[in-house]
C-alpha cells in the first residue's frame, strides 16, 4: 500500500504560532473551531485526490477527525458550530470516515509514558488528559467501525501499536489476528436501563441480503439512520477456514446505488428491521441489536475484543446476558433472515 499520513491541523497551528485558545472565548472560540474544521476538511480531501491519483492501492491515515473537536466544545457551541456549517455528525463521523481507530492516552493504565514532550499542542496534565480522552471516544460512538485500543495489555506500547496495526488490515480485508465481535442473546432488554450510561447513540437500521453465487457468502446491504439523515453500506463476509477467520468487506454507497443493488434482494430472506444502541463502557466499544420485524425476537449484544474468556469482559450491570452465541452460526443475522428457518428446526 501507499499510506499517505494526514497531519494534524492543531500541531501544525501550533507551529505557525497560531493556536490561541488561551485568548479566545464564545463566539471567537466557535469561529477559531469553524476554521480549524475547515482546515482538517480541506487537508483530508486533498490527500484523498492524491491517494486517488497514486498507480497502487492507498490508504489515508488522519491524525485528528473533525468529531474530535466536539471534545473540546460545549454541547452548546458543538450544535451552533454543525448548523453553521450545515453538516450533521452522520455526515461527519460516519460518512466521512471508513474506520476510526482510538489510542486510549497513556494516562490511563500508563502513567509513567505520559509526556507532554512529544507534540507542541498538548498541555494537559494527567487527570486533564483523562477526561478529554473520554470525551474524544464519546465524540465517535456510534461509527460502525471504531476501535478502542487501551494499555491493558503487557507489552505496552508496541503491543498498542501491534493492535492498531491489525485493525487497520482488519478494515482492508486482511486475514489477520486481531479480536473478534463477541456476539451474545441478551433477556429483558429495555431502551431505558441505557439511560445510566453518560452516553449512547441509537439508530435505525434495514439490512436486505442480496442474491450471491456462493450460498455460504454474505451478501448485504445496510440503510443506517438517525435523526432523518441516512448511510448506506455493502457488505460481503466470506467465510474463513474457522468462524473467527471471516473475512468483510465494505463499501460506502450513495442513495441511487443502494436503490439499484437492491433490486438483487434475495427472495428467500427476510429483510432485518432493527434499532441499534451503541455505546462505550469501561474502554470496550458494546452494540446493541433489538431486531423487531421477524417472527422470533431477537436481541444481541456485541463488543469487539481479543479477550476469548467472556467472564474477564466488563458488561453493564444492567443488561442481562442470556447465552454466548458468537460462533453458533444459527444465530447470524444471515441465518435468522431466511423464511425456511422455522422448517428446518
Amino acid at each position: 500500500y501507499k499510506v499517505l499520513l494526514v497531519p494534524e491541523v492543531a500541531t501544525l497551528t501550533q507551529v505557525g504560532r497560531g493556536l490561541i485558545y488561551n485568548q479566545i472565548k464564545g463566539e471567537e472560540m466557535i469561529k477559531f473551531e469553524v476554521e480549524m474544521m475547515k482546515a482538517m476538511i480541506s487537508l483530508e480531501d486533498y490527500f484523498t485526490e492524491i491517494a486517488l491519483l497514486c498507480k497502487q492501492q492507498a490508504v489515508v491515515l488522519c491524525d485528528r477527525g473533525v468529531m474530535d473537536i466536539k471534545a473540546y466544545m460545549t454541547d452548546e457551541e458543538w450544535t451552533i458550530l454543525i448548523d453553521d456549517q450545515n453538516t450533521n455528525e452522520m455526515v461527519l463521523r460516519d460518512q466521512r470516515y471508513d474506520a476510526v481507530i482510538h489510542l486510549v492516552t497513556s494516562a490511563k493504565g500508563a502513567e509513567k509514558f505520559y509526556s507532554l514532550e512529544n507534540n507542541q499542542a498538548r498541555s494537559e496534565g494527567l487527570e486533564l488528559a483523562k477526561q478529554i480522552d473520554d470525551k474524544l471516544i464519546s465524540c465517535w460512538v456510534g461509527h460502525q467501525e471504531l476501535t478502542i485500543v487501551d494499555n491493558s495489555q503487557e507489552g505496552a506500547f508496541e503491543r498498542k501499536m501491534q493492535r492498531t496495526l491489525e485493525a487497520a488490515l482488519k478494515m482492508l480485508g486482511h486475514d489477520v489476528n486481531v479480536g473478534v465481535y463477541k456476539k451474545y442473546l441478551l433477556e429483558g432488554f429495555k431502551e431505558e436501563d441505557l439511560k445510566q450510561l453518560q452516553k449512547y447513540e441509537k439508530f435505525q437500521v434495514e439490512d436486505y441480503f442480496l442474491e450471491h453465487e456462493e450460498l455460504n457468502v454474505e451478501n448485504k446491504l445496510r440503510k443506517r439512520g438517525q435523526n432523518s439523515n441516512f448511510t448506506y453500506m455493502h457488505f460481503l463476509r466470506i467465510p474463513g477456514k474457522t468462524p473467527e477467520k471471516r473475512v468483510q468487506l465494505r463499501s460506502q454507497l450513495s442513495a441511487r446505488q443502494f436503490r439499484t443493488l437492491i433490486q438483487q434482494q434475495d427472495p428467500n430472506s427476510y429483510p432485518l428491521l432493527y434499532n441499534r444502541y451503541t455505546f462505550a463502557y469501561q474502554h470496550f466499544t458494546f452494540i446493541i441489536d433489538d431486531i423487531y420485524n421477524l417472527p422470533e425476537k431477537y436481541t444481541y449484544l456485541r463488543v469487539e475484543t481479543d479477550i476469548e474468556d467472556s467472564s474477564k469482559i466488563v458488561f453493564p450491570p444492567f443488561l442481562k446476558v442470556a447465552k454466548d452465541v458468537t460462533y453458533d452460526f444459527n444465530y447470524t443475522t444471515f441465518s435468522i433472515s431466511k423464511k425456511d428457518r422455522e422448517n428446518k428446526k
